[in-house]
């Protein structure tokens, strides 16, 4: 028995200690950014540098910070009203300089006169009633016109778009899986991609209506039920914004169903809107989607375009002169690196006006010709006329080696730190915090060597 309680003691005391070791483990373990899956010592910001220095990846970040609205109801369940009021307070919190666009396609501006002129906000208009048009329209905004672009209503841009398909073919109606892709590929091409990618605030409306499906009836035959709304317009149309809500009328009460949100603030609510608040109740949505704001990363996409072969004709030299002008552009800035990747994007801006390949990969054969032309001239003249910018990366490696050698001077030392926090601060997140680091740690091993210096009884270096 006696063997047995000492066996019994000596577990208890093993088991405390093991309690003991594995407490001191937890609180060793490094906390905050320094935390890895695992409990692995990860650097956040190095890591995320060292798999974006060669520009395939970017850091991730709120590089978009553009509202993208769609709303939905019935005639007189106030969209218009409420895409004004929505307008007028995200002009008001980005602080926009510029004139609010109305694109109309209902002739209801007029009634919206009186809302602009109380709240002081300029506002231009331009009746559109084609997706050229809008196109067009958001494209001269994109280029410093308008920071916010109302588009009402967006039903009959699509129901223009399907109609002048149809008079193209030469056919009185979208029939059949291949025609409905034709006309689907040119909407997600000219209006989604535009509508997703631009660097302003697009808010649209689009009539609703009645969501019908087939349901089984009493007497055994198929019948028609109405299942609630749903938008008119192409189908995917409602993937594409970042905040969708559906008006309802209720009474003299206007409720707001918000249906996404990718903010997640009013994602699946119910709101009703006070006339002249209405702004207020999304005002939350709109901080969300501005907060952090970071400038965009360039990064070189390439389209699948090649991937697919045509027998030849115009879109096969097409692609054999966006071909050249790949080649001219790898030959002549080869590289990888940050330099390079600006100067060839510099050199496609000025032959073609952008440096998009995917929009060069669908421009036709005599612009492509022209583009190359003036691509080989600038080549000729030895690069083009634009300064590269450096890329973040690029930036803290300078800061990094200009930094590394201790100059010994103490005015230098001043002046190179000044300069290092300059160049850091037009740095995005997280380059600005390496370099910030960089920065601390030099000005501290400057520090370090001054005490050294000055204090005759630290190593075999004394004072004269």
């Amino acid at each position: 028995m006696a063997t047995k309680k000492m066996t019994t003691a000596k577990k208890a005391t093993t088991t405390t200690t093991k309690r003991k070791a594995k407490g001191s483990g937890r609180a060793a373990r490094p906390t905050g950014d320094d935390v890895g899956s695992g409990g692995a010592v990860v650097n956040v910001a190095d890591a995320v540098a060292r798999a974006c220095a060669d520009g395939f990846f970017a850091p991730l970040s709120n590089d978009h910070p553009y509202l993208k609205v769609g709303i939905d109801g019935k005639a007189g369940d106030g969209k218009t009203q409420t895409l004004a009021e929505l307008a007028i307070g995200i002009w008001r919190r980005v602080q926009s300089t510029k004139p609010v666009v109305i694109l109309d396609t209902e002739n209801a501006r007029r009634f919206l006169v009186p809302l602009f002129d109380a709240a002081k906000v300029p506002v231009v208009v331009r009746p559109v009633r084609s997706l050229v048009e809008w196109v067009d329209a958001v494209h001269r905004a994109v280029d410093g016109a308008a920071d916010v672009v109302i588009t009402d209503s967006l039903t009959h841009l699509w129901e223009d778009t399907m109609a002048a398909f149809c008079q193209a073919r030469g056919v009185d109606g979208v029939e059949g899986p291949a025609a409905w892709l034709a006309l689907k590929e040119v909407w997600h091409r000219e209006w989604a991609a535009l509508f997703r990618d631009a660097p302003v605030h697009l808010l649209f409306a689009a009539r609703s209506a009645d969501n019908y499906v087939d349901v089984l009836g009493k007497d055994g035959h198929f019948e028609s039920a109405k299942v609630g709304t749903k938008m008119r317009g192409e189908a995917e149309v409602a993937f594409e914004p970042s905040l969708l809500v559906h008006l309802r009328r209720d009474g003299g009460v206007v409720f707001a169903e918000v249906e996404k949100d990718r903010t997640d603030t009013l994602h699946g609510q119910t709101v009703a809107l006070p006339l002249g608040g209405i702004f207020g109740v999304f005002a939350g949505v709109v901080d969300a989607t501005l907060a952090g704001a970071v400038a965009p990363v360039a990064i070189e996409q390439r389209s699948s375009v090649s991937l697919f072969a045509d027998g030849g004709g115009a879109r096969s030299r097409c692609r054999g002169l966006v071909g050249d002008v790949r080649g001219l552009l790898d030959r002549t800035w080869p590289s990888a690196s940050a330099a390079d990747r600006q100067t060839r994007a510099n050199a496609m801006h000025e032959a073609f006006g952008h440096s998009s390949w995917p929009r060069i990969e669908r421009t036709d054969e005599g612009a492509l010709k022209a583009g190359l032309q003036r691509l080989v001239g600038i080549v000729a003249a030895g690069g083009p006329t634009t300064t590269p910018t450096p890329s973040p990366d690029a930036a803290v490696a300078t800061i990094r080696a200009g930094l590394s050698n201790d100059p010994g001077d103490p005015t230098t030392r001043t002046k190179q730190l000044a300069a290092a926090r300059l160049l850091a601060a037009t740095l995005p997140q997280p380059h600005r915090a390496s370099a910030l680091g960089i920065i601390a740690n030099a000005a501290a091993r400057f520090e370090r060597a001054d005490v050294d210096q000055r204090d005759p009884f630290n190593g075999d270096e004394l004072p004269c």
